[in-house]
């Protein structure tokens, strides 16, 4: 298995998704385990203290806009459109695949991730459901109006690797970065003090794209190496 380099923190700060306010983001190269996703997910709390309702499902928006860029310069004897569904297709078992990873709190699954001191042991009387909600931002039916909705009704937004100028591009046309500042952030007073977010102030995770898009520039897209 590939591990991945994390980083999870509150962060105040003046970058795209924090200007200036707290944001909490969970930012990975390529694999998010699933202790640290609940232990993020639930910050604002105690760690794995058990949620006020244990019956409410986690909504997760899986973004998965920048791995269903389609290369022009592509040598594939199919067409456009059986490309994109095959890709669509793949995105949607991959999305089932990752709730079903952070979904697993057997003691095979923290294994990797033991040594860290952010680990706790998971409480059993967590027994909440991810329902997983599909959001692609690059679909041209998808508009801006729709995007705030999604955004602001999400527990977490998981923002899928690939082009990272693909997904930025479109992330601008559907006013994405606007939804998530009002619904992931909450603003911070003069006097330390935080104000209200304007949604549920969903955990932000980035894979790859997704974390990229998370920082004042894309530019890091371009390194090579």
């Amino acid at each position: 298995m590939h591990r991945a380099v994390l980083s999870a923190c509150v962060v105040t700060s003046a970058s795209s998704l924090m200007s200036p306010v707290r944001t909490r983001l969970l930012l990975a190269s390529n694999f998010v385990d699933p202790y640290t996703f609940w232990h993020c997910l639930d910050s604002q709390r105690s760690c794995f203290d058990a949620p006020s309702n244990a019956e409410t499902p986690v909504n997760l928006l899986y973004v998965p806009t920048a791995s269903l860029w389609l290369d022009p310069d592509s040598t594939s004897t199919r067409s456009l459109g059986q490309r994109r569904q095959r890709a669509r297709a793949s995105l949607k078992k991959n999305m089932q695949a990752i709730v079903a990873s952070l979904s697993d709190r057997s003691s095979s699954a923290v294994s990797s991730v033991t040594e860290s001191s952010m680990v706790s042991q998971p409480n059993p009387a967590d027994n909440r459901v991810i329902e997983p909600i599909w959001l692609d931002v690059g679909d041209p039916a998808v508009d801006a109006a729709a995007v705030k909705d999604a955004v602001a009704g999400a527990d977490c937004v998981y923002v899928e690797g690939g082009n990272t100028f693909w997904l930025a591009h479109h992330m601008r046309r559907t006013s994405f970065r606007d939804a998530l500042l009002a619904a992931c952030s909450t603003s911070v007073l003069p006097d330390g003090r935080t104000g209200v977010s304007q949604g549920k102030d969903p955990l932000y995770i980035g894979i790859n794209a997704g974390a990229i898009v998370a920082g004042k520039s894309i530019s890091p897209a371009l390194w090579k190496g």
